[in-house]
């Protein structure tokens, strides 16, 4: 069988909007509500209560939602399954890829993201034999100041499993990006990918994080979560500003509807 081409896909895809929205613009929201629809599953799935947090970004992502009709979401669905199926069949920086073939990358902010050959061949050259560090503290640790679409994050995961180990189990990352759509999509990758790991938005030469966001991976597996975060603590590295780590994982991010697609205000939210 002939391997599918899914970047061919999910271009064909979101051009199809071209004539009736901006494709930065559309590119931008559909990150946005993606990374809210992942980052809700945990609630889904009953493992976290709704709060107030909950209520302050649900009506965030209503205020994306509502620039779409339900054929649009349709089409959000399309690509997330292209998405997901592309990243499926191999780790791969599947949406950073998508994206600079779009040309719709900040050139003024000089962007260019690394192709993921380039960055696997960094990520076996820096890591080596991972073997002798899992076996002594159970995982790896990664800081990515300037993660783009986390095609370095991706590149030492799919390093690890070719040492024979789980990267879901046995890494966790820390990533930054000033760009929102670019922490969009290292949290839509990573989560999709079962990572562990936290994404923020932020400044990293200002030390400036304006919202952070824990993987699926990480909510769902609190003890271990934590375990890897008072690693990381104990080192003499530079990190992000300091979280009580004690207190449940925050929900500083933006969210969905439940599951029957309806608000508090009754009103009809279409979910990718």
């Amino acid at each position: 069988m002939t391997k599918p081409n899914h970047i061919k896909a999910f271009l064909k895809a979101i051009e199809g909007f071209r004539y009736e929205h901006n494709i930065i613009d559309l590119f931008r929201d559909w990150t946005e509500l993606v990374a809210a629809e992942l980052h809700q599953a945990p609630y889904h799935a009953g493992l976290c209560a709704k709060d107030d947090a909950f209520e302050q970004a649900e009506a965030r992502y209503m205020e994306v939602a509502k620039r779409y009709q339900r054929p649009d979401f349709d089409r959000f669905a399309e690509m997330l399954a292209i998405t997901r199926m592309a990243l499926a069949e191999e780790m791969q920086d599947f949406l950073g890829q998508c994206y600079m073939q779009l040309e719709i990358s900040n050139e003024r902010a000089g962007q260019f993201f690394t192709p993921y050959e380039v960055s696997l061949l960094i990520a076996q050259l820096a890591i080596g034999n991972p073997s002798p560090q899992i076996e002594e503290t159970g995982f790896i640790t990664l800081h990515e100041p300037a993660c783009g679409s986390g095609g370095m994050i991706i590149a030492v995961a799919d390093t690890l499993e070719k040492a024979k180990h789980d990267s879901m189990a046995t890494l966790y990352f820390d990533a930054v990006d000033i760009d929102r759509r670019c922490a969009n999509m290292t949290y839509i990758q990573t989560g999709l990918l079962g990572l562990t790991g936290t994404v923020w938005h932020g400044d990293t030469l200002r030390m400036e994080m304006r919202s952070h966001r824990f993987t699926p991976a990480a909510r769902a597996n609190p003890q271990r979560t934590h375990r890897m975060l008072d690693y990381v603590e104990g080192r003499d590295i530079e990190k992000p500003p300091a979280i009580d780590w004690t207190q449940p994982l925050e929900q500083l991010t933006l969210l969905v509807a439940d599951a029957r697609g309806q608000t508090g205000k009754k009103e009809t939210v279409w979910r990718a």
